[in-house]
């Protein structure tokens, strides 16, 4: 049998069974659409998954004062902290010394606030969280200020000098 021969039974069997065919290539058409579907939804919510993650820092160690242990075991526990377990600004300038701590990319201290009122020229504001930090939180955790800047080096440094 030639390829002229088969080429011609197969058309023959296609136009013999005319809904069978069609509806064989309509399952086929579904199955196709439905795996690129399946596998571009899966590559877009492992993006997803990858960017989430690399916003919190992948390479980010967070330390708390006072040290809740792993899994919530040991250490004090919220409120009992002692002023010895309380970590300083000299800490963070011991962490930020290249030599004492040369594996160490930067270091941003949090203070975190939850009963605040901002107040500017007159005005009073009570957010629901209050995040104190230097520049460096920009850079340590990828974060966007969704209005106006971050404070500057210059700026930090200017306020540490009228303190």
């Amino acid at each position: 049998m030639s390829g002229r021969e088969a080429l011609r039974m197969a058309v023959q069997g296609v136009l013999a069974n005319r809904l069978r065919s069609l509806l064989t290539m309509l399952g086929i058409t579904i199955g196709v659409a439905s795996v690129i579907i399946l596998v571009a939804v899966g590559h877009g919510s492992a993006v997803a998954v990858q960017q989430r993650i690399e916003d919190l820092g992948t390479n980010t160690l967070t330390i708390f004062a006072g040290g809740f242990g792993a899994f919530g075991g040991g250490g004090a526990q919220r409120g009992t902290q002692s002023a010895s377990a309380m970590l300083t600004m000299k800490d963070v300038k011991a962490l930020r010394d290249q030599s004492a701590a040369p594996d160490v990319k930067s270091v941003t201290p949090v203070v975190e606030g939850q009963s605040i009122t901002l107040t500017y020229n007159g005005a009073s504001y009570s957010p629901g969280q209050f995040i104190g930090t230097t520049p460096s939180y920009e850079e340590a955790r990828k974060t966007p200020v969704e209005a106006g800047s971050w404070f500057t080096d210059e700026q930090e440094a200017a306020h540490d000098a009228a303190r």
